[in-house]
């Protein structure tokens, strides 16, 4: 994923890593090694100051771009974590997993802010905020569409 001002790039891959890349000098700036299976979802915060990673390994991660420092931990799924993504604002993100609950929390400081287990018992896959923050889509074998906790 590209950071909001183009200059560098996130990935996440299946050695356990997320790497974050300048694009002008095609080097790795840092790597994040803590998760303990393969990273599966990775984002920028609306602002390029932190990345969020998802991984396979039930958690999520938040790191800070300036210097690599791990912020907050997120422990809370209870199986595999599929996708994330920052609120708008950055003030939180939206995780969703294997453990079929679409999770909001606080990405400073890894806190659950809220949850919701959709009434079918389908994986969840993928996770979304509209522009303005007020609605979440979620991907699973159908498509589920939820209003954002303020």
């Amino acid at each position: 994923m590209f950071s909001p001002s183009g200059k560098q790039l996130v990935s996440g891959s299946f050695d356990k890593t997320v790497r974050l890349w300048d694009l002008r000098t095609g080097q790795a700036l840092f790597t994040f090694d803590e998760h303990k299976e393969p990273v599966w979802s990775v984002a920028f915060s609306p602002d390029g100051t932190l990345i969020a990673s998802a991984g396979y390994d039930g958690t999520a991660r938040v790191w800070n771009v300036a210097d690599g420092q791990s912020i907050s931990i997120f422990r809370e799924h209870n199986d595999k974590v599929n996708d994330l993504a920052f609120s708008p604002d950055g003030q939180q993100i939206a995780s969703v997993g294997y453990d079929n609950v679409l999770r909001f929390w606080d990405p400073k400081t890894g806190h659950e802010l809220s949850s919701l287990k959709p009434a079918d018992d389908d994986d969840l896959t993928q996770v979304t905020f509209s522009p303005d923050g007020s609605q979440v889509v979620v991907g699973a074998w159908s498509c589920l569409l939820y209003t954002s906790p303020s």
